[in-house]
């Protein structure tokens, strides 16, 4: 009768080349989000520029209501309190009705391209005396 030997057991881990595998994935894994996060950053700031904007455009076109002095001209200026990095255009032109059809522009530069938001609105003529 022989006595059999069972194998010795070697303690079990991780290979070197499972190692290297696990960083890898977590490294593109890490990529992947913190360009996720980058890219929703971006849009976070497109939005607040279009929000701020909006906001502009609708308080020019009130500001135009309450003038009730309006002429068929061009009118070009800069917003107090943005370091002119919004600007506005209101180009207005008489219609055959009592009314001035006023196209209201608000424009900002962002990065290496310019935004711009519009809007077309009637205003009624002041009534002459």
């Amino acid at each position: 009768m022989s006595v059999l030997k069972k194998p010795s057991r070697l303690p079990r881990g991780f290979l070197l080349f499972e190692l290297m595998v696990a960083v890898i994935v977590l490294a593109i894994s890490l990529a992947i989000i913190s360009r996720s996060f980058i890219h929703s950053l971006s849009a976070l700031k497109t939005s607040a520029q279009f929000f701020k904007g909006g906001l502009l455009l609708e308080n020019k076109i009130w500001e135009l209501e309450q003038k009730r002095g309006v002429s068929p001209e061009k009118e070009e200026g800069t917003f107090e309190g943005f370091d002119g990095a919004f600007r506005w255009t209101v180009e207005t032109k008489e219609m055959e009705a009592s009314l001035y059809e006023a196209l209201v522009t608000v424009g900002w530069n962002m990065g290496n391209r310019e935004e711009t938001l519009q809007v077309t609105t009637y205003l009624p003529k002041p009534h002459e005396k």
